[in-house]
């Protein structure tokens, strides 16, 4: 039986080790397609990179095509308003010194005025006349003098001023 075992056992011992060679066989060839499907994955990915780079810089040229002219008419635009208040500003300062100009001579209008009226007032309390053809004022010899500059004058309504007075 011994032999017999053996001779059983034989056929199978080659079978075994046929299994074994095509087992490792197998392992091999799954790591070589590992490997293969590894290079081909990266290169695939590498491909998809450089694919999505073009692509996306493709894009990017489109959209800054696409948008040049309206950044053009935003900056036109821009400027128009700028210019625009520039204008207005200038304007506003025209009409501010021309108001200004006309409040001016409205109170030098109404300095002369005041003046006239004063002097209106004071000749209403002179005896103004004419000497020998050449105006006259009746004066009271004690009226206090009023001195302004190189000139004497008198003191239309007796009442004293500002300046210094002296007595004629």
């Amino acid at each position: 039986m011994n032999h017999e075992n053996r001779d059983a056992f034989g056929p199978f011992m080659a079978a075994t080790g046929k299994l074994e060679k095509l087992v490792a066989g197998l392992q091999k060839q799954a790591q070589d397609a590992q490997i293969a499907i590894r290079t081909t994955r990266e290169q695939e990915e590498a491909q998809f990179k450089q694919a999505m780079v073009a692509m996306f810089r493709d894009h990017q040229q489109r959209m800054e095509a696409a948008l040049r002219p309206k950044v053009v008419r935003a900056w036109q635009s821009v400027a128009g308003v700028s210019a625009l208040l520039v204008l207005l500003f200038a304007a506003w300062l025209l009409m501010l010194k021309q108001a200004n100009d006309r409040l001016g001579a409205a109170q030098a209008r109404a300095d002369a005025a005041e003046i006239k009226a004063e002097v209106h007032e004071a000749l209403r309390h002179v005896e103004i006349t004419s000497c020998g053809g050449r105006p006259c004022a009746r004066i009271d010899s004690n009226t206090p003098t009023w001195k302004s500059g190189n000139h004497e004058y008198i003191l239309v309504d007796g009442k004293p001023g500002k300046a210094s007075r002296h007595p004629r």
